[in-house]
């Protein structure tokens, strides 16, 4: 009875891979935290309505992409790095080897600090080889170079690359950071930092108290994703306050002095006056200080519908397979 037990639990498993497809392996698993309250108030403390609605649910990344996380991508896409996509200032990463057998290696005990020295440009290739189910070879169409941004050498250049419709890995806009860093879902309205309060943060080293954070140089260097477990926004995401600046996908134009994209969350080496609800930094995408850093944002997780759950149950049931009960794995 057992063993028959055993192999239902088996068989039913993979018939309910089959009809509802499984997910693909993944190199790089990032933790994500889903915004819902899709349609919420925009933040009203300048005239008018200013920055935070957004009339979907999506995902953004709890914590700073990671060394960790960065080094799989470069190993993957960057054997030969064309698109120069290896941050040389980066202090958790160290190449080796020449073009065309180049390997990325982080630091002992760098892995859970967030990459650092960041172009716009890494993180629009970092997201299209997320959208891509991260693929390893040549950076090309199929890995870097399309998908969630068709990156073009114009449009590089002239810094008008937008969102492709379906893109499932992003850079976030900028009402999605927002969004992210400041809104309230409770009273369904906006902090002032994000860290889920009205007052500045306390530029502190790493622990458990509470409106915390990396700044003015306190550490003089950046922290380990959840070195302030007690500072989370109001929606669960940490260092949207200090640590490294983080890449938004807003574009600034200002006119014969240059394009630019969007900054924002302050930096270890800054007060916390970078950090406010007020505050948009600006940064040359093509590069620049070494404390910018990546955080991205993602569709929201697809459930299954709940209309294909009956039928799915009905049939197994009539196939013999019996109840859900059977997913139970028993030796």
């Amino acid at each position: 009875m057992r063993t028959r037990t055993r192999k239902r639990s088996i068989l039913f498993s993979g018939l309910l891979l089959a009809l509802l497809g499984s997910p693909a392996s993944a190199q790089v698993e990032i933790d994500w935290v889903t915004v819902s309250n899709p349609g919420n108030p925009c933040d009203t403390r300048w005239a008018g309505c200013f920055r935070g609605t957004v009339d979907y649910e999506y995902r953004i990344s709890k914590y700073e992409i990671t060394n960790l996380q960065y080094v799989a991508f470069l190993n993957a896409v960057a054997v030969t790095d064309n698109h120069g996509l290896y941050p040389y200032s980066a202090t958790g990463i160290v190449r080796t080897g020449s073009s065309g057998s180049y390997a990325y290696s982080v630091v002992p005990g760098q892995e859970q600090m967030p990459v650092n020295d960041v172009s716009f440009w890494m993180g629009t290739r970092f997201a299209n080889w997320l959208h891509n189910d991260q693929p390893s070879g040549a950076q090309d169409d199929s890995t870097t170079e399309d998908g969630a941004y068709t990156l073009t050498p114009a449009g590089v250049a002239s810094n008008t690359v937008t969102r492709n419709p379906g893109a499932r890995f992003f850079m976030p806009s900028l009402d999605e950071w927002y969004k992210a860093a400041f809104y309230d879902p409770g009273s369904m309205g906006y902090y002032a930092f994000p860290t889920g309060s009205d007052t500045p943060p306390t530029c502190s080293v790493p622990g458990p108290g509470a409106n915390a954070a990396n700044c003015d140089d306190v550490v003089d260097a950046t922290v380990a994703a959840g070195s302030y477990p007690n500072s989370p926004s109001p929606v669960g995401t940490f260092h949207q306050a200090g640590n490294l600046a983080e890449w938004v996908e807003v574009i600034i134009d200002f006119g014969g002095e240059g394009s630019f994209r969007g900054v924002l969350g302050g930096t270890y080496t800054h007060g916390t006056s970078p950090m406010g609800w007020d505050k948009l930094a600006t940064g040359a995408p093509g590069g620049g200080p070494t404390w910018h850093g990546l955080r991205l944002a993602a569709e929201a997780p697809i459930p299954v519908p709940l209309p294909l759950l009956g039928p799915i149950a009905g049939w197994l049931l009539a196939a013999g397979l019996g109840s859900f009960g059977v997913l139970r794995l028993r030796r």
